[in-house]
């Protein structure tokens, strides 16, 4: 990277990357340094899990909030966040009256790009069931795109969680799935404890398959599946 960008020396290469005008190269740094492994419906149980969560819920929210929030936190190409559109559509006749909006944040502008634009390898649509894949996905060629309607209820933005979160929002559901084990023990702990505060009591929260959360209780979370915690104080 230090040649391709036409620098004699990895320390110039640092400052160049670190100055006001190095922004297109720190996010080649990203996109090389972070790991996009994801597709549609990734650990399936925990759709199953927000299935069964809006099963539960959605008469309470009607009659309460009005308002569904659901984080896909590290959403890489959009897969996840996608899928959560999909499940969110399959319970659309129960959601008259709530306003709900799903949140696709990633630390790589490159594979954000990838996910507004919505569209895929024919092979990448082997995961989405049937049923989805005819009612909310659009063939061309070979490759596919979600349809409009789903697009419509996610935004995605540019987020390293590491940093200040610009936003106060209370979230129903999230997923911070495959992020936590790249970072310090003392982030990790940090990370959980954030996301914590911004889950609504009674709301969801799904980890990663290696991943842990050790005590959960002390930032009022409790397991009751796999990978999966509730917040319950």
């Amino acid at each position: 990277m230090v040649a391709k960008a036409g620098m004699n020396s990895f320390d110039e290469y640092v400052s160049y990357a670190l100055s006001s005008s190095g922004v297109e190269e720190r996010q080649k740094i990203i996109s090389e340094l972070t790991t996009n492994v994801t597709n549609f419906f990734r650990e399936s149980h925990h759709f199953n899990y927000l299935s069964s969560y809006l099963d539960r819920n959605t008469e309470c929210i009607k009659f309460s909030t009005k308002k569904l929030r659901i984080w896909s936190a590290a959403c890489s190409s959009g897969e996840e966040a996608y899928s959560i559109g999909f499940v969110i559509e399959n319970h659309k006749a129960k959601f008259q009256g709530i306003d709900t909006k799903i949140l696709g944040t990633d630390i790589s502008q490159n594979m954000l790009n990838v996910a507004i634009r919505g569209a895929y390898s024919m092979q990448d649509s082997m995961r989405i069931p049937r049923q989805d894949f005819r009612a909310f996905c659009i063939v061309a060629g070979h490759e596919f795109s979600v349809s409009q309607k789903i697009k419509n209820l996610i935004r995605f933005k540019n987020l390293n969680l590491l940093d200040p979160w610009p936003f106060s929002q209370i979230f129903d559901i999230i997923f911070c799935r495959n992020v936590s084990i790249y970072f310090d023990n003392k982030s990790r702990i940090g990370l959980w404890k954030k996301i914590s505060s911004h889950l609504c009591v009674g709301g969801e929260l799904y980890i990663g398959h290696s991943e842990r959360i050790i005590s959960p209780e002390k930032i009022g979370l409790v397991q009751f599946g796999i990978t999966s915690y509730r917040k319950i104080s």
